[in-house]
This record gives C-alpha cells, sequence and structure tokens, in this order.
C-alpha cells in the first residue's frame, strides 16, 4: 500500500468505512479538492473498504481532477497495518454512528482524527488534543480542520503523543471494567 503512495504524499487523509453515502466519503473528496487545488498540493487520501458507491467516488474524484491522489484500499481485518499510514484520519458521517471504533482505534494508533459532530465522537473528539470535530456536512470545515491541524506541526506532533494515552486510560475496557469493580465494591460496602 505504501507504495501506492507518491514519496512526498502529505498530509495522508485515511478514511475507513463501507462507501455508502451515509458514510460521507464524498464530502472527504471535495474537501480534499479545495485543499489539493489551494495550499496542500501532495495531499492525499486513502480510503479503505468497499461498498456500492466505490465507483462513484472515483469518478468523483475524477470530475474534481483530484484522481492521481485518492487511493482505494480493499476492507482489511488488520487495520492496524493501515493507520500507520495514515497522518489524519477523517470521519466525515452524515448520520447513523455511535461512538466510532475507527476514531477508537485510529488515536490508539497515535493518528489524530477530525470528525463529524455525530453520535458519541465529543467523547473522544478533544478540540486540539486528539483532533477536531465539524459540523455534519460541513465540507468547509472539514477543509479548515485539516489545514489548521496540518500546518501547526507543533500542535499535530502533540495530538500524536497525547492520543494513545488518552484512549489506554479512559477507554481500555480492561481499565473500565477495574473502575467499574471498584465503584461496586463501594457501593456494597456501604
Amino acid at each position: 500500500i505504501a507504495a501506492v503512495l507518491p514519496e512526498n504524499a502529505g498530509p495522508v487523509l485515511g478514511c475507513i468505512g463501507t462507501f455508502e453515502e451515509r458514510k460521507g466519503q464524498s464530502n472527504l473528496l471535495l474537501a480534499a479538492a479545495k485543499l489539493i487545488h489551494s495550499s496542500l498540493p501532495n495531499l492525499q487520501v486513502l480510503l479503505v473498504g468497499d461498498g456500492p458507491d466505490e465507483a462513484q467516488y472515483l469518478n468523483l474524484a475524477e470530475d474534481l481532477g483530484i484522481r492521481k491522489h485518492v487511493h482505494i484500499v480493499p476492507f482489511t481485518k488488520t487495520p492496524e497495518n493501515i493507520y500507520p499510514l495514515f497522518d489524519l484520519t477523517v470521519l466525515p458521517s452524515l448520520y447513523k454512528e455511535g461512538l466510532p471504533n475507527v476514531l477508537l482505534e485510529s488515536l490508539a494508533m497515535g493518528v489524530p482524527v477530525i470528525s463529524s459532530e455525530i453520535g458519541g465522537v465529543k467523547e473522544i473528539v478533544l478540540e486540539g488534543k486528539t483532533g477536531s470535530s465539524v459540523p455534519i456536512g460541513d465540507v468547509d470545515a472539514l477543509a479548515n480542520a485539516t489545514l489548521n491541524i496540518w500546518q501547526d506541526q507543533e500542535i499535530y506532533k502533540a495530538m500524536k503523543a497525547f492520543s494513545p494515552g488518552f484512549i489506554r486510560e479512559g477507554f481500555d475496557k480492561e481499565v473500565q471494567f477495574a473502575r467499574f469493580l471498584e465503584h461496586y465494591k463501594k457501593v456494597i460496602s456501604n
């Protein structure tokens, strides 16, 4: 997969999910086109997954003049091999999200995220600490969030360093279970 990316690629925006309208990949492509044509000519998009809209996304990339910047990677059961290729994970979903595993996995791997303000995203997308959240369907906000994070490499590096510990502390199942057990012990002893 790395061979697909040009040597000077950056940032690499990764999006993992079914290729269908509700996941909002078309908005990611629209935002990417704005950035490629204005300020980030080496930006690349990795769309990871499969689904009914794959051809539609490739056609849109062609129409936007960014086809050489968009790469399709088939669905994988080993996402831990994909996240190291991403500079940012983007979840531009339009509806039907809870607390997305894609964001949890990304942050655990030290990859900052940009996500639609949807479902439980606000629990894990801490502005300026783990990434940025944007209004649902707002292509300009998605482009601006990407540019803001990428242009400030100090903040970007701080996000990369902060995110894994944040996920381990707050979202690791063993840590959560230990906290629940401690709480129940206190309740029972009272």
